[in-house]
This record gives structure tokens, sequence and C-alpha cells, in this order.
């Protein structure tokens, strides 16, 4: 059975293939099984979600989640616009305050660029990034600039991030251990891979 694993970034890694269902066990028993493994190891917990958020492991974890960070990535095709129907989808199958209050991160973006810049994206937009539908949400949004690094869409050293990169996202886990200071569970629901 897999342990929970120290890194030498004083973080603890549980990884979820190595939790995977067998013949004789569903998969609602295997979330559990590794929702409490985390939480039994942690006072706070980041976990990254399938792209699939409809299953019933995603779900498991977004209803034990506090605190949901959505992600977007500027430099991959159809990130931006999928952001908004993500939120929307999360909102339709219950969990519509956690999404309001949500953070939401746009990775890859070019110099200058600021959240509001983004905002739009947190709607549903058409294949011509106009707003075809309003969507209410009051949560933070925080970017996260450009970083060869990171444009490469894979798992990410923190060693190899440029330093402003490398601050934007210290900056995102202080935001949202702020959003959740009352609370114990944290997710983030990811698109795309990122750091």
């Amino acid at each position: 059975m897999a342990e929970v694993r120290p890194t030498k970034y004083g973080v603890k890694v549980l990884s979820a293939n190595a939790y995977g269902p067998d013949a004789s066990q569903g998969y609602e028993q295997y979330t559990e099984r590794m929702l409490q493994k985390i939480i039994q190891n942690s006072e706070y917990q980041f976990i990254d979600t399938p792209n699939d958020i409809t299953t019933p492991n995603a779900l498991r974890v977004l209803e034990a989640a506090d605190v949901i960070v959505f992600t977007a990535n500027v430099g991959i095709k159809n990130s931006l616009p999928q952001l908004g129907a993500m939120m929307k989808a999360v909102e339709e199958i219950g969990f519509a305050d956690k999404v309001s209050a949500s953070v939401v991160v746009i990775s890859n973006t070019p110099k200058g660029k600021v959240p509001s810049d983004y905002r739009m994206y947190t709607n549903i937009v058409n294949i011509r990034d106009q707003v075809v539908q309003e969507r209410h949400f009051t949560g933070s949004m925080m970017v996260v600039p450009y970083d060869p690094v990171v444009a490469e869409d894979s798992e990410v050293s923190p060693e190899l991030l440029d330093w402003e990169t490398y601050q934007a996202y210290l900056d995102i886990n202080i935001l949202a251990l702020q959003e959740g200071l009352k609370r114990k569970t944290f997710t983030t629901s990811m698109a795309h891979r990122h750091l």
C-alpha cells in the first residue's frame, strides 16, 4: 500500500495512482481511503482533481473541500474558455457557494497582464471570447507570469522557475490558506497541469 511521502519542499505527497481500485474495491472506497490517509497525515490538504470533475471520486473530493482553486493556462488552446464552463459544471452539481467564493489562477500570462484582464473567463464565453452567459463570481483571481518551464505543461521543479513565477505560486498558496483559515481541506480543480 502506498504511503504519504515527504518531499524536499516541506510538503508530503500521496499519489492517487497508488490508491487506484482493484477488482475487489469500488471507487467510493478508494476515494474514502485516499482522503482519510491524506487527512490523517496533514493539517492542510491540496488535492488535484481529475479533468472530469463529475466522476464519483471527484464529487467526493469537492464535497470534502472548503476552498476550490480553478486554473487555466493562457498557453493552452481552449483553457480560458473552459474555465467558466468548468465553474458552471461544479455549480450545477451542487457546489454553487464554493464556486462563488473560489480562487481562480490564470498561468502563463504575458508581462503586464493583471487578474481583471481575465475576469470575463469566469463567465460562459463563445469561441470569439464574447460573454454569452454571465455568472456570479465573488472569489479571488491571481495571475502567474509566463515562464518557459510552466509553458511546457508538465511537472515542474520549483528550482527551475523564474523568481517572479515562484513568488506568484507562493502568493497563491497563501491566498488559498487565507480563504480557508477556518476550514480543513483544500482542492485544486485543474483543467491542465501546473505546479
